[in-house]
């Protein structure tokens, strides 16, 4: 795939994106500007790495990007645990949520799989 923005990985975190940002702007005052931010940043963070180990020269770079998305999606995972487990939100509201957090990691762990054997077919770092 020559495009990351083809990717359905990349296009679900853009949509776990506008959702994340939805909530961040139901917490409360006082959480505005620490949880609201960190669940901002490790949103985003999602697609940006995708974004830019897609445009890496070596299929390790690659790699490397999808794990750090990876550890970002499950960051957001367990932030919106805590939100709940606190109360800011119901179990019920945070299903969406949550299954897409779930399925992006999915995606994200099928994609490394991928990138890795194609690495592997190819015998060399370079892309």
């Amino acid at each position: 795939m020559s495009d990351y923005k083809e990717l359905r990985t990349w296009q679900n975190a853009r949509q776990l994106v506008k959702l994340i940002y939805a909530i961040a702007k139901r917490l409360p005052k006082y959480e505005l500007y620490d949880l609201g931010s960190q669940m901002r940043r490790a949103v985003i963070s999602i697609s940006l790495n995708i974004a830019e180990g897609h445009q890496r020269g070596t299929w390790k770079e690659y790699v490397h990007f999808l794990y750090i998305s990876r550890g970002s999606a499950a960051e957001v995972e367990a932030q919106l645990i805590h939100c709940r487990d606190v109360g800011y939100f119901s179990e019920e509201e945070l299903i969406p949520v949550m299954n897409l957090v779930i399925e992006v990691r999915k995606q994200l762990s099928s994609l490394i799989a991928s990138v890795k054997r194609k690495w592997k077919e190819s015998g060399s770092d370079e892309r």
